[in-house]
């Protein structure tokens, strides 16, 4: 599993998201790591914020596919990219801070 910053062209493309102003994006980017899983990878987005960007996972909600949000534990059905950060860091860059 690798991790890098996701960008504000991926969290464009989440419709909650995609209403936001583009500084706003760049906060939020700046805080969210991308995670790529391979299938049948997990990751625990517990408590986080997490919203996927690429790929099927399956969570405790169900089949996720990109631009839903995400939690608890989560496994990738294909490989896929979920972007994620502490629910404080959320509305801090929601924020302006």
């Amino acid at each position: 599993m690798r991790h890098e910053a996701a960008t504000v062209l991926e969290l464009s493309r989440v419709a909650e998201l995609s209403v936001l102003p583009g500084e706003t994006l760049t906060r939020l980017a700046r805080e969210m790591e991308r995670h790529e899983l391979a299938t049948g990878a997990e990751l625990d987005a517990g408590e986080l914020f997490a919203v996927v960007l690429s790929g099927l996972l399956n969570g405790p909600e169900g089949v996720l596919r990109p631009g839903d949000r995400a939690s608890g534990r989560l496994r990738a059905l294909t490989p896929s990219a979920v972007a994620s950060c502490t629910a404080e860091a959320y509305d801090r860059a929601l924020a302006g801070g």
